[in-house]
């Protein structure tokens, strides 16, 4: 329950994000809700081995590398997010 609805309020946040910035383009709540999951899909895989690989090196940055991590993570599903 608790996944179903952070996916829903990210949808959110994401219609809310596009309407927000210009250039961003989202084409309705389906697709947001749709990306919302690859994004989920993405962070709980990629995301997860990433961060455990880059601990050490996460722990002397004080956290940069989540953010890069994060940064790299919507990169490599950006092609993805694009067909929506």
């Amino acid at each position: 329950m608790k996944l179903i609805f952070e996916i829903l309020i990210m949808g959110l946040a994401m219609l809310l994000g596009a309407y927000i910035v210009p250039g961003v383009q989202v084409d309705g709540y389906g697709s947001a809700i749709i990306a919302a999951i690859l994004i989920a899909v993405a962070n709980a895989t990629i995301g997860l081995i990433l961060r455990i690989f880059t601990f050490p090196l996460n722990v002397l940055t004080l956290g940069l590398i989540s953010f890069i991590i994060t940064v790299l993570i919507n990169l490599i599903g950006r092609p993805f997010y694009d067909r929506l």
